[in-house]
């Protein structure tokens, strides 16, 4: 079972998610994209062998813009899928140059892909590819029913498919594959409000689109 602490860091507004297995008080920060006082002081509370990882769901700047000096400071791990990997180091790709802000170069540790599986004492973190906002985008399912999705779904919308890597029929084929999950899940998202998989299904229209639940007559 997990604990889960959000802050909302940088000038995007992205969501970083301190997330604590209760059984063994390890840690893992979830997509670090920006220095915050009150995520560095809220780290400062634990020991700091218990931060195990720094997990990317995609390799944009604005969710990966302080994992490095997270991770040099704590030892804890750099964990980004392997189709993302070169996000990392190149500032076309994570978007550092097109938006003018400094992200650190860096290479991450550990390269996940499909069905990887991250374990945080009792926690499990079941990797899955969700191409569409990035090609190397994945989410999360933790076996305590939680799925942190990054930029692929958000409450009452989904990431956008117009930069470098993404396209917009991945993204369809990801929104299916979460909507067709079975049963509901707390979703915890790249930007905006907590939500459930439930909600998603019956509200989202992105979400109500691929499972064929829009009509004609919905869009007027």
């Amino acid at each position: 079972m997990l604990n889960v602490n959000k802050f909302t860091v940088g000038d995007l507004g992205t969501n970083c998610f301190v997330i604590e297995d209760k059984s063994s008080g390890e840690i893992a920060i979830i997509d670090a994209g920006a220095y915050s006082k009150q995520l560095v002081n809220f780290i400062k509370n634990y020991d700091i062998n218990k931060i195990k990882y720094v997990i990317l769901t995609h390799g944009h700047f604005d969710h990966i813009g302080y994992a490095y000096p997270i991770a040099q400071t704590t030892q804890s791990k750099i964990i980004i899928s392997k189709k993302d990997s070169k996000f990392t180091s190149d500032a076309m790709l994570n978007l550092s140059a097109m938006f003018g802000l400094p992200c650190d170069s860096f290479n991450a540790n550990i390269e996940v892909q499909e069905g990887s599986v991250i374990e945080l004492g009792e926690t499990t973190l079941k990797v899955i590819e969700t191409p569409g906002h990035t090609r190397g985008s994945i989410c999360l399912i933790s076996n305590d029913n939680k799925i942190f999705t990054g930029d692929t779904l958000m409450k009452d919308s989904m990431g956008r498919v117009d930069f470098p890597t993404g396209n917009s029929k991945d993204m369809d084929l990801s929104l299916k594959r979460l909507a067709e999950l079975d049963g509901d899940y707390d979703l915890y998202c790249g930007h905006g409000a907590n939500t459930t998989l439930d909600y998603e299904r019956a509200n989202n229209y992105y979400l109500k689109r691929v499972q064929g639940k829009i009509e004609y007559d919905d869009l007027y």
